[in-house]
């Protein structure tokens, strides 16, 4: 029964071949995707597995409706250029700056208001419910503790415990 259930998911998965498949921007600021024969004028990415592995595992789809193209299984075997425009794509997708001092956290009509800086300088945001929305993202791998603020933009720590003490400080009963 299990070797049945694979073999479907198998066939069902489409693969893209980095030797036929090529992304071109368009003048929307999206991406095109030619997959041999075929034209796709508007894709849209996604990493399947966004935290281990953000350079493998690429799911391409219809920006509509969803349906999946194919997907990417490692970014490493494309031309230097195509993995490029899909980084580049995958960053605005996936934005979420670097946190390097947590200057103020303080609790206040019921939302925890952050000043912080970050690699992309100083930010400040408000957070419900600290407790759900201050998380180890892999505890059991590294110290990666990503904040997610009322909007769901994200803020990623990539060490906790690298942060200085009084920074630390601040978050430390939320990370349990």
């Amino acid at each position: 029964m299990e070797q049945h259930k694979e073999e479907t998911l198998q066939g069902q998965l489409h693969l893209l071949d980095p030797a036929t498949v090529t992304f071109t921007p368009t003048p929307g600021g999206y991406l095109s995707m030619t997959d041999g024969e075929n034209t796709y004028p508007r894709v849209k990415l996604c990493r399947a597995l966004p935290y281990y592995e953000p350079e493998k595992y690429i799911c391409v789809c219809n920006p509509e409706d969803g349906t999946e193209y194919g997907m990417i299984a490692d970014l490493a075997p494309l031309p230097e250029e195509q993995k490029a425009l899909i980084r580049q794509e995958l960053s605005r997708l996936y934005f979420m700056p670097t946190v390097t001092a947590i200057r103020s956290a303080k609790m206040k009509m019921g939302f925890m208001e952050f000043e912080v800086d970050t690699d992309l300088g100083p930010r400040s945001f408000r957070m419900r419910d600290p407790s759900r929305n201050i998380r180890w993202l892999t505890p059991a791998l590294d110290r990666r503790v990503q904040l997610t603020d009322c909007d769901g933009n994200r803020y990623l720590i990539p060490d906790a415990m690298a942060l200085d003490k009084k920074s630390r400080n601040k978050i430390d009963t939320y990370l349990v």
